[in-house]
């Protein structure tokens, strides 16, 4: 039992030995337990009686009187077990079976598993206390509801964001990736080009100088003063196989024959152009 709740009822004993009412002094106190709102068992009767009359109590009784209130209540709620209520009645000398005044406290019986009498509570659930705490978890759960539903909108979010960096980067990689291989491919078409180019280069080149080696006889014996001739068909197709030649062509074919060579077509192409 609290101080709080001691002090209380000694301050409600002091009042009502005090007052003084039509119906007379205090004749007695009864300390009664209240289950389900309704008056219980009694438990306990106090017929107070002073030798100097009913306003001279001394200190010590109210002390007393209170402790033995408490001793008593905390005795019959430790059988039941849970939260007990009860209440001090005073009656009066002119009306002995009329309430006066009444204090109403609570005793905490401890473990109602533990008691004789199973778990009785003064104050047993109502319709209108469950639909109240029915809606109070209710609440509680909307609000766990909400919180979580809040927090699953944030991650889902944060997750959107991150994939859509990451779609980001996987399409930028798969352009470059794209503008690489178009890249190798347009160098290899002209690295195939360049190749064909030189390969034909080079027939050109074996032509022209099987050409020159077959008309190597005729060339040489004018050279040496003979009356060594071509003809006319060979010297025209001659002629537009020189003409055809680039300037690079000219300095490879050149290149490629020794300085006897290298006299024998300065000799043809004179002849050519004559």
């Amino acid at each position: 039992m609290s101080n709080r709740t001691e002090k209380r009822i000694i301050g409600w004993l002091r009042n009502q030995i005090g007052i003084e009412k039509a119906d007379g002094p205090i004749a007695r106190f009864e300390l009664r337990h209240l289950a389900g709102g309704k008056l219980g068992m009694e438990v306990l009767t106090l017929n107070p009686s002073f030798e100097n009359g009913t306003h001279d109590a001394e200190d010590t009784w109210f002390d007393v009187t209170t402790s033995e209130i408490i001793t008593a209540a905390e005795a019959e709620a430790s059988e039941i077990g849970g939260s007990q209520v009860y209440a001090i009645f005073a009656y009066r000398h002119e009306s002995p079976s009329k309430v006066s005044a009444r204090c109403v406290f609570r005793v905490d019986g401890g473990d109602p598993e533990e008691s004789s009498y199973g778990e009785m509570n003064s104050e047993p659930a109502t319709p209108q206390g469950i639909i109240k705490q029915s809606m109070r978890h209710t609440e509680v759960l909307m609000k766990l509801m909400v919180t979580n539903q809040a927090a699953i909108m944030r991650q889902n979010a944060m997750t959107i964001e991150q994939l859509s960096r990451q779609v980001e980067r996987h399409e930028d990689n798969r352009f470059q990736t794209i503008e690489l291989v178009e890249d190798l491919l347009s160098k290899k078409l002209e690295r195939d080009l360049e190749i064909q180019k030189a390969e034909s280069n080079q027939k050109m080149l074996e032509e022209g100088v099987s050409s020159l080696k077959a008309l190597a006889p005729a060339v040489i014996s004018r050279i040496n003063g003979g009356n060594g001739s071509l003809p006319s068909d060979t010297t025209s197709a001659l002629k537009g196989f020189f003409e055809s030649l680039s300037e690079q062509q000219k300095m490879d074919l050149l290149g490629s024959l020794n300085p006897a060579q290298q006299a024998a077509l300065g000799e043809l192409i004179q002849q050519i152009n004559n």
